[in-house]
């Protein structure tokens, strides 16, 4: 199984977490040894560096694994499509085509469909409807 995220881009995710977390101890430590609360500010400016430092790499750290996960999803659902898609028949010629062959139903069911629809593509239909059956709500015959 691959991952979904480069190797580059895992060493930036660990430079940007090593350098935002080394900024933070800075901070603190540097923070730790004064009491001028202007020195304070200075090196709480440092900490807050080494926040958005490490914040950041996470970010787009896992805005590419997002990126990557869609792609993946998109792909799987085309393949899906291609797949759920009926088979290619030979198109009947517009003189043979009755009107009660646009309409197929799967016995003891209570909807009627196309001939075409993914549901009953590969099951046993009839051209015969009754009168209480309703439309398929996937292809709307």
């Amino acid at each position: 199984m691959t991952l979904p995220w480069r190797v580059g881009t895992v060493v930036s995710l660990y430079l940007a977490t090593v350098v935002g977390g080394a900024l933070l101890v800075a901070g603190w430590y540097g923070a730790s040894g004064t009491g001028d609360v202007g020195a304070q500010l200075v090196w709480l400016n440092v900490a807050a560096l080494g926040l958005i430092v490490a914040g950041t790499g996470n970010v787009v750290w896992l805005l590419y694994g997002h990126r990557s996960v869609r792609a993946r999803q998109r792909a799987l659902v085309a393949r899906g499509m291609e797949l759920a898609a009926p088979p290619r028949r030979p198109t009947a010629s517009p003189t043979s085509t009755t009107p009660t062959a646009l309409r197929v139903a799967i016995h003891g069911g209570a909807r009627f469909h196309r001939p075409t629809c993914p549901l009953v593509v590969g099951k046993r239909t009839t051209a015969r409807i009754g009168t209480k059956r309703i439309p398929c709500e996937a292809c709307r015959p």
